[in-house]
């Protein structure tokens, strides 16, 4: 017999995108002292940011201050100028996101979430956010792994195979193109890996790091 934690994840797998999203996206704890309404605030409409902007914006990734943290020096170098070239552009390319991925690695050599979190606030329709979370979500509906820790080794399954998934799950959910409904998507998905980690309900394999 199913325990009941098998029944739910194998349901997920039955559910539409838009069922998905809504159901799980309720189960999304928002932190008080970083709001998700000043997150889309700054990053909305391709405006500039400012250097106190993105501080903030890796201290509600993080969750809480990075005093004492040794990623503070790295944040500490983001050249502004920088980020808001690469932000403003209207198109980016190939050549241009590898570039900018040297640049985050050098900036976060051990960090691949906090790489991909500097894409994501530079172009935050583009290029979703990465977490042990969205990544247990992602291997259990595609390959039925998960891990707990990502790094930088498997960037190119996240450029190739995770943006998809992430646009697939948004485009047949039937969302609008803008950051609160992207973020519904990110909410949904962060709130189920939560559930499979807490639950152990699948195996930690080698999967996307």
């Amino acid at each position: 017999m199913k325990s009941p934690i098998e029944v739910v994840c194998n349901s997920m797998k039955e559910v539409s995108a838009g069922d998905f999203v809504q159901y799980w996206s309720q189960f999304y704890k928002e932190r008080t002292k970083y709001p998700n309404r000043v997150y889309i605030e700054i990053l909305k409409n391709n405006k500039y940011l400012l250097k106190e902007n993105i501080d903030w914006l890796f201290e509600w990734k993080k969750g809480n201050p990075w005093q004492g943290n040794r990623k503070l020096a790295s944040i500490g170098k983001i050249e502004v100028s920088k980020v808001n070239t690469f932000r403003e552009k209207i198109t980016v390319n190939s050549s241009d996101i590898e570039e900018y991925y040297t640049y985050s690695k050098g900036l976060f050599p051990n960090g691949f979430v906090y790489r991909i979190f500097l894409f994501h606030i530079s172009r935050p329709l583009e290029f979703p956010i990465i977490d042990e979370y969205v990544v247990a979500a992602y291997n259990y509906f595609t390959t039925d792994n998960m891990t707990t820790s990502p790094t930088g080794k498997n960037y190119q399954k996240y450029k190739k195979e995770y943006i998809e998934f992430f646009n697939t799950i948004h485009r047949e959910a039937g969302l609008a193109e803008n950051l609160q409904e992207k973020k519904l998507v990110d909410n949904a998905l962060m709130a189920f890996g939560q559930f499979l980690k807490k639950y152990n309900a699948i195996t930690p394999q080698e999967g996307i790091k």
